[in-house]
């Protein structure tokens, strides 16, 4: 039996003192030369008490005053087991033959007497001989360039030194520090057997998370300069020497391994992440080379074209200008890290692609590409569409997220889509895809082209933000108009319209405003209804400008008048007539809707007829107001989101709202008359000029305003929608504070033309609707959009204006005079079948006879009596004059149905036609104390009605 050699194998364990102490001693840490841990064989919880020489050798205890004299006592203490045993496994874990000679196993069988003990001993450094290590060598003289790797605290190990031959090889020259032939311990020109530290280790073993290794300390060195997130380290020794390395300090931490592009850097990919997994790395990535061979680097990035010479490294990536700018781009980019097995289907995308373009894609003028990694090449599944920006609400809520995208359709139009994000999760998508279909986007016809197509949106992530807005017109402080296409004036918010509803276009054009001019607006001259439908239009962007409510007139008249003709030139200032236009055939649910689309812009509504007249009254007060219904939600809350809006409409008929309202028994208010101010269509009285004329008073050449009518309906259709978009955006660039400014001196001039003193808040009111029209005609014409004369219109809304108030009955309250007019209808209609006539007879008192005619028959339904008077006139002669006594029940209940019955007294006293005396005037009473027929001796309360004045028209002017 062999005799076990206890030297040889504690001299080795000596060399390598801190690594056997770690093995057998661990979660201990280096203390000078001690190693300082918890005693293995107890239940031992704080260090100090056990420590080993790493000098020496020697370890002990002094809280059990356990203690041992070299490495082989430890492992026996520790494993519990005999010193030979403890010889044997000692060596086992050195990797030597235990038995005499101890050299290495590997090597047993050629020991020789001199080699007995190993050439070399490895031996810590102490601190001061750092200073000791040679700079120079023996043989080559001064080095090109010097290495020094040291422990974890800065102290050295080992060094390595270049040396450079005038032939151009270069030659390597390490040095470490160890006991040689039994001899002390010196600086030898040799490199460590194994556990050699890793290059840049203090940097190493710090706080970092992210280490890149390296082949070789050149490469190191320049890698620093590449990476800002990443730590960069080697080994000494190249390849071969993997095995020889202490890699326990890359425990814990993300390792990026960068092999030089030869065969040996691809062999030891393996080898070294088996290493590294034994060490327990978080991770272990390597360095895609393609990365290098397909791209170069640029000042504003990387591009394709690029080229890597074998056995290139770190430092040539240096020299061809790369930095760490377009490494970081790259690993950002999932360039420059080769992808796990888990991720082979997802490839990296050109660089020269823009920076939302997700991984695995790529996009030119031709069409959009994914990575085909069975054919290793990029594969064509779609024309080209862009993510151009991800959208949310303009509101600031932080909802409604989507990706605004960019496409052209088979006709090679361009086209804007903004794609909710919840589309991607409706049914895998669908919705999306047949969406882009119907927009006219060509995919590639195969099986998973859609899908890819729907990866690739998803994926995008465009750094470009807009803000979502489901309202046109005026946004940011009247800094922008907001279009369904596009965004009039300054869009420095980054707006954009949004509907979740299907929206259709509504506005459109075709040829140029100068062509409209000609062929449409020169027209209007001359002609009040077509000038003020186009003024109209206009004055849609004014009325939430100026702080309007929303303005409605409507034409009213026979058929064949041109009323029609007056709405679509309207509508030409917009787009194509017959497709921007609407009628009132629908809901008032779908008019909320159709109003709210039209915010800040005009509305035509032809055929009144075609509505509902339960309806009709609502539909008014609904525009007028400005906002839609409030309607439950869930949990029976309202909506906050209530849709709101400003706008212009115009709509026609035969009827008048009051007409149809009276088909349901129904009256119209004056609040509906404010909303919806009516004009008749036709200036003429002559039955023979109105059937040739129409509504049109200057027929410009033709003999018929039928054939105007026609001329005008077939311009309309080729000459329309440039008018609108140049008026905003005009008024835009001549600055919205001096164009309010402008607009409220017009308004203001206007009311003061067409109105007394004495005018209704309603009269006002409508004077300054009127205005506001006037003021859009002129501002118009002064930037050129019409072609008219402002005097032009100045002369139209004049015209209408007097046109609506004489058709009104003056300047007073709309209210007053329709009460007027209902008891005055309540007189004719009942006057002489619900009063019993009280006919003048003498009396021999001053009191009236109570004396009527009892032959004469009586009303069943009686509402009073009815008293004539004669009066004579020499010059006019006689004539009758009739004074009603009302029952107050009747006068109260009856007559004044619908209406506060004392506003109605009040209103006939104010006029003079409820007969009272001044007495009761100071009491404020509106029944007078009469002696009735049939009441014998006794008065009654009742209401006494002139008749002459109650249709007397002079008293209406002073209300």
């Amino acid at each position: 039996m062999k005799k076990l050699n206890f030297k040889a194998v504690n001299d080795t364990a000596l060399a390598r003192a801190e690594q056997v102490s770690a093995h057998f001693a661990p979660n201990g840490n280096r203390q000078g030369h001690e190693w300082i841990a918890l005693n293995p064989t107890r239940a031992d919880n704080k260090k100090g008490s056990f420590s080993i020489n790493l000098n020496t050798g020697v370890w002990s205890d002094f809280s059990t005053n356990d203690k041992g004299a070299d490495f082989i006592d430890l492992v026996a203490y520790v494993e519990n087991i005999g010193k030979g045993a403890a010889c044997k496994r000692l060596a086992d874990f050195l990797g030597i033959s235990a038995h005499a000679g101890g050299s290495q196993t590997s090597n047993a069988n050629s020991q020789s007497k001199d080699n007995q003990l190993p050439r070399f001993i490895p031996v810590p450094p102490p601190a001061a001989v750092s200073n000791d290590c040679p700079i120079t060598h023996f043989k080559n003289g001064e080095p090109s360039k010097i290495w020094n790797y040291t422990d974890a605290k800065g102290t050295l190990i080992i060094r390595v030194m270049r040396f450079d031959s005038p032939d151009g090889t270069k030659t390597y020259r390490p040095l470490a520090y160890g006991s040689k032939s039994g001899k002390a311990p010196r600086w030898h020109w040799q490199q460590l057997p194994d556990n050699r530290p890793l290059y840049n280790l203090p940097a190493v073993s710090g706080a970092c998370d992210n280490v890149v290794l390296v082949e070789g300390e050149k490469a190191a060195d320049a890698a620093k300069s590449l990476f800002t997130d990443f730590v960069v380290s080697t080994w000494s020794g190249a390849v071969k020497a993997v095995s020889k390395t202490d890699f326990s300090p890359l425990a814990n931490k993300n390792v990026l391994f960068w092999p030089d592009n030869d065969e040996a850097g691809r062999e030891v990919i393996t080898k070294l992440k088996s290493i590294l997994e034994a060490v327990k790395v978080k991770s272990f990535n390597v360095v895609d080379l393609e990365f290098f061979s397909k791209y170069k680097p640029t000042e504003k990035g990387v591009t394709a074209g690029g080229s890597w010479p074998k056995k290139a490294d770190a430092y040539e990536a240096v020299q061809m200008g790369f930095t760490a700018k377009h490494i970081s781009f790259a690993i950002k980019q999932g360039l420059f890290i080769q992808p796990d097995e888990a991720e082979k289907d997802e490839q990296a995308v050109d660089v020269d692609q823009p920076e939302w373009m997700p991984k695995g894609f790529k996009i030119d003028e031709d069409g959009l590409y994914t990575f085909d990694q069975q054919a290793d090449r990029y594969r064509y599944i779609s024309k080209p569409i862009h993510v151009l920006a991800l959208s949310r609400n303009a509101s600031g809520d932080g909802l409604n997220w989507g990706k605004l995208v960019e496409f052209s359709d088979f006709d090679k139009q361009t086209k804007q889509w903004n794609i909710p994000n919840k589309l991607f999760n409706d049914n895998g998508g669908q919705a999306i895809l047949k969406e882009l279909l119907d927009r006219g986007f060509e995919f590639e016809p195969r099986r998973n082209s859609k899908k890819l197509v729907l990866e690739y949106l998803e994926a995008s992530k465009p750094t470009k933000r807009i803000n979502l807005t489901q309202s046109r017109g005026w946004h940011d402080k009247y800094k922008a108009f907001v279009l369904h296409d596009r965004v009039l004036g300054d869009n420095k918010a980054n707006l954009m319209f949004y509907s979740e509803r299907p929206f259709k276009t509504d506005l459109s054009s075709k040829g140029t405003l100068e062509e409209w001019r000609e062929h449409v607006s020169k027209y209007c001259v001359g002609n009040p209804f077509l000038l003020f439908s186009v003024s109209l239009a206009l004055a849609a962007p004014l009325v939430e400008l100026m702080g309007y409510e929303t303005m409605g007139f409507h034409l009213h008249g026979d058929s064949s008048l041109g009323k029609s003709t007056s709405l679509n030139i309207g509508n030409s200032v917009y787009g194509e007539p017959k497709s921007y236009g609407r009628t009132f055939r629908g809901t008032d649910n779908g008019l909320e809707l159709l109003a709210a689309d039209r915010n800040s812009l005009f509305l035509t509504l032809d055929e009144i007829h075609e509505a509902d007249p339960n309806q009709l009254g609502g539909i008014v007060y609904m525009l007028g107001n400005g906002q839609e219904k409030t309607r439950a939600q869930a949990y029976g809350a309202g909506s906050s989101d209530i849709r709101k809006w400003h706008l212009a409409f115009l709509s026609s008929g035969e009827h008048t709202l009051a007409q149809r309202l009276a088909e349901i028994g129904k009256k119209a208010t004056g609040g509906q008359a404010q909303r919806l101010i009516e004009l008749h269509a036709c200036l003429h009285e002559d039955e023979t000029i109105k059937k040739k004329m129409g509504s049109l008073n200057n027929l410009h050449g033709f003999d018929h305003g039928s054939k105007l009518a026609e001329h005008l309906s077939e311009n309309i259709r080729n000459f329309h929608g440039t008018a609108f978009p140049e008026f905003v955006q005009q008024l835009i660039n001549l600055d919205i504070n001096k164009a309010k400014e402008t607009i409220a001196q017009i308004t203001q001039g206007f009311n003061l033309t067409v109105l007394t003193d004495k005018a209704s808040g309603q009269a006002k009111r409508a004077a300054n609707k009127f205005g506001l029209v006037a003021a859009a005609g002129i501002i118009a014409t002064d930037l050129g959009i019409t072609g008219w004369h402002k005097n032009d219109v100045l002369d139209a809304m004049d015209t209408l204006f007097t046109h609506w108030l004489n058709a009104r009955g003056g300047e007073g309250n709309m209210e007053v005079l329709e009460i007027i007019k209902h008891v005055r209808l309540q007189f004719e209609l009942f006057g002489e079948g619900r009063f019993t006539r009280w006919d003048e007879v003498k009396s021999v008192s001053d009191e009236p006879s109570t004396v009527i005619d009892t032959h004469v028959p009586r009303t069943s339904e009686m509402w009073g009596f009815k008293k004539s008077t004669v009066l004579r006139s020499p010059l006019d002669g006689d004539t009758l004059s009739f004074e009603y006594f009302v029952y107050p029940n009747a006068f109260e209940s009856v007559i004044c149905k619908g209406y506060d019955y004392k506003r109605v007294a009040r209103l006939l006293r104010d006029i003079g036609a409820l007969i009272v005396s001044d007495t009761e005037i100071k009491q404020g009473r509106f029944k007078s104390l009469a002696r009735l027929p049939g009441t014998g001796r006794s008065r009654a309360r009742i209401y006494r009605i002139s008749h002459s004045l109650l249709f007397s028209d002079e008293g209406l002017a002073n209300i």
